[in-house]
């Protein structure tokens, strides 16, 4: 996928260039009833919750504050609109080495489940075999909207 313009540009030099080398993609959509950005990033928010807490980074709300490692590397788009296009999330994530792939895999589907209390949402995680993903995950970062990107719910270092 071809970079469009400057600010997609920027985001994905900034999200390649971290000091985190991201290793898993994700795409985690919502239950239908999802009917708003606000309450899809709540619940992208609760994921991060439980995700954090489920890598061991307890209290890092708190901690995050003052130090960005102190929290799980997440990169996070929001894309969709609710109408036409169903609300979906999807993350570039970082994978401890000391967590083997099948065992991260379940922990993000599962971390997804608890907060979307629903296990009728589809999950698909696997490697990040290239920066592309990257690229693909700013096709929305235009010009003049950088909506896409959740700042609440990204965590880079």
């Amino acid at each position: 996928m071809k970079i469009k313009n400057k600010n997609q540009q920027a985001i994905v030099e900034w999200v390649n260039n971290s000091k985190t080398k991201f290793n898993y993609a994700a795409t985690l959509t919502f239950p239908n009833d999802t009917s708003s950005q606000e309450q899809a990033k709540k619940i992208c928010n609760q994921f991060c919750n439980f995700y954090n807490s489920e890598l061991g980074y307890k209290n890092y709300k708190r901690k995050v504050i003052h130090d960005k490692t102190k929290a799980a590397a997440i990169y996070a788009s929001l894309e969709g609109d609710g109408q036409v296009q169903d609300y979906h999330y999807h993350l570039a994530l970082y994978k401890p080495e000391n967590i083997p792939d099948w065992k991260f895999e379940l922990l993000v589907k599962d971390c997804w489940k608890r907060a979307t209390f629903s296990g009728f949402c589809k999950t698909d995680v696997k490697p990040m075999t290239s920066i592309g993903w990257t690229t693909y995950i700013t096709k929305q970062v235009s010009s003049t909207n950088t909506d896409s990107l959740d700042e609440i719910n990204t965590n880079i270092h």
